[in-house]
Formats: C-alpha cells, sequence, structure tokens
C-alpha cells in the first residue's frame, strides 16, 4: 500500500502571475465545494493542505475521495519538477521523434538541463538527432509525463480525476495543463 499523487500543472505561469493565477485556481476550487476553505493536516507535508470539498465527487471518476487522513490538495508555486518514475518512462523529440532511450550519456545531459532550470536557468534542452533546442515541456515524455512549472496541483490519494474536471482548471489557470500521476 501506499499513498498515490495525481498533478495538474500549469506550464504558463511564471513568477507573480503563477502567485495570482494560484489565488485564482484555489478561490475556485473552494467556492465550487471542490476543496474545504481551511488548510489542514490532509497531506503529507509541514504546509497542510486542503481537504476534499462537498462536490469533490464531482471532480473525481469512480466515486467519493478515499476515506483516508491524507487526502487533500496540496497547490505549490515556484519552480517545481513534477516527476513520475516506472516503467515505459520516455523522452522524444518533439520534432523528429529521435529517443533518449536508455544511453546514459543522453538522460545526463537532460538532467543537467532540468537542474539548470530549477537553479533559475532556461529550460531548452538539444536534440542529439535532429538539432532542435526545445523547452522540456514540448518534449515527448510518454504517457506519464513529467512536468515543469511554477505553480502546481497536487492532489493526493483522490480517485482518477475526471477529464471535464481537468478541463475546467485549466480553463481558470488560462494554460496549458500537464497531468501526471504515481506514488509518493
Amino acid at each position: 500500500m501506499g499513498d498515490w499523487f495525481q498533478n495538474l500543472v500549469d506550464v504558463g505561469a511564471r513568477g507573480v502571475d503563477a502567485e495570482s493565477t494560484a489565488s485564482r485556481v484555489l478561490t475556485w476550487l473552494i467556492d465550487n465545494g471542490y476543496v474545504q476553505a481551511v488548510k489542514t493536516d490532509c497531506v503529507l507535508g509541514a504546509e497542510g493542505g486542503y481537504a476534499p470539498g462537498p462536490r469533490s465527487e464531482e471532480a473525481v471518476i469512480g466515486g467519493p475521495a478515499l476515506p483516508l487522513s491524507v487526502n487533500g490538495v496540496i497547490i505549490c508555486t515556484g519552480r517545481a519538477v513534477y516527476h513520475t518514475w516506472g516503467d515505459g518512462m520516455e523522452l522524444r523529440c518533439p520534432r523528429c521523434g529521435g529517443s533518449v532511450g536508455d544511453e546514459p550519456a543522453r538522460w545526463d545531459a537532460v538532467g543537467d538541463v532540468i537542474g539548470s532550470w530549477v537553479a533559475g536557468g532556461d529550460s531548452v534542452a538539444c536534440c542529439v538527432f535532429c538539432g532542435g533546442h526545445f523547452e522540456l515541456n514540448e518534449w515527448d515524455w510518454g504517457a506519464n509525463p513529467w512536468a515543469f512549472g511554477e505553480l502546481g496541483l497536487t492532489f493526493c490519494n483522490w480517485p482518477p480525476l475526471a477529464p471535464e474536471f481537468v478541463d475546467a482548471v485549466s480553463r481558470v489557470m488560462n494554460h496549458r495543463v500537464v497531468y501526471n500521476h504515481g506514488k509518493f
């Protein structure tokens, strides 16, 4: 057993825009009854999170949020890598489809770009096949993509999020949203 997460990451918000978008999304989540208005200890970590609200069932597929003590929503601002691990992880160039594959040197180069971005640099990686330069969020990360953003929502132990809910959150954020999931 363990705790599961689902992330909705705004890959367009930056700096002050990320902060104001986070505030707007939280207000929308509360006003629509998806989360409670007061932070509690319903998530892992010291910051706290927002417990499921009276209409949280409408945001998911397959019933109500599990009756666990860890079942809230974390809203995070600031540069963060929202990653997943597991079988089938891949990374392909958005232009030519060239794959990073299993070659450690290619993954090391991607890791260097990720580290640079987290430290405040840019997120552009070069394809060794076609020479194209693309931001990390433009690359094809496969079925469960990694996301790089300054605003993310993490849903802890919720049933799968409904596509309509994900679309609604994206409209409130007014940017492209990347969805991924995994186990803490």
